[in-house]
């Protein structure tokens, strides 16, 4: 997701900024995509549980992009072990 300063681009209704609301979803261009996001953070991260709506979005936010870092990170680890040696160029550990 992106950052709330992004999300106020589109919109200065607060209650548009909340994780289920009408406009996020809307947006989500993936079918059930918010719901899968929460499921992924439970595993991985502790959900915000503040009672402010907006600072509950705002971390929520932040924690998808954590989530979605440390993925990108667990991928190219996983791919650079599993590279063969001879794609690697020694002089730059390019490849």
């Amino acid at each position: 997701m992106p950052s709330v300063k992004t999300w106020r681009q589109s919109t200065n209704i607060s209650d548009d900024l909340t994780y289920m609301s009408d406009f996020v979803v809307n947006r989500d261009h993936h079918p059930d995509g918010q719901h899968q996001m929460i499921t992924e953070l439970q595993f991985n991260l502790p959900l915000p549980v503040t009672k402010d709506p907006l600072k509950n979005f705002t971390q929520l936010s932040y924690l998808t992009q954590v989530n979605q870092a440390m993925t990108y990170k667990t991928v190219s680890d996983h791919c650079r072990y599993y590279s063969p040696v001879d794609m690697i160029n020694p002089n730059t550990s390019q490849g």
